[in-house]
């Protein structure tokens, strides 16, 4: 599964200040200008969707405060080609510009041929499965729920 550049490594060198070899949670460019802001001590232009993740940078990994779900549509991207394990006749499927959920553990991703299709979500828990190799969509029909009401809501949004 190819999730489109989403999940990236992030590696921080800081000698003296960040532990060598340790590895973290997941965290989002959302969260850059919160972590910049505190370490600097600059006062932020007003509210942002990030968290600061100092505690992470610092080793105190259960001070950092869980990041509420980010969702978003990909609109103005041309369409994402990738493997279609949904339909064995097409190497590979084009699909409208996806919409994504992403948290503290998994990453849903919400595909539709054309805008008439009904959405398919592919569903992968970050955690365990980086790669996003491991589809869990028809064992967690609870979370694709979630996810499908999520990006009702942001379509809901964009056509305001």
């Amino acid at each position: 599964m190819v999730n489109g550049g989403v999940i990236v490594p992030f590696i921080v060198r800081w000698p003296g200040r960040v532990a060598p070899g340790k590895t973290g949670r997941a965290v989002s460019f959302y969260d850059f200008m919160a972590t910049v802001g505190e370490l600097t001590g600059a006062k932020l232009p007003g509210p942002t969707d990030g968290v600061s993740f100092v505690p992470l940078l610092q080793g105190r990994d259960k001070d950092q405060p869980l990041r509420p779900a980010i969702v978003w549509s990909a609109q103005g991207n041309y369409g994402l080609k990738i493997p279609d394990d949904f339909d064995p006749a097409e190497k590979t499927a084009k699909y409208l510009p996806p919409s994504v959920l992403l948290d503290e553990r998994w990453y849903a991703l919400g595909l539709q041929k054309q805008k008439s299709a009904p959405l398919t979500i592919r569903l992968f828990d970050i955690t365990t499965d980086p790669g996003c190799t491991n589809d869990l969509s028809a064992s967690c029909k609870d979370l694709c729920a979630r996810a499908a009401a999520e990006f009702k809501k942001l379509e809901a949004k964009e056509n305001d």
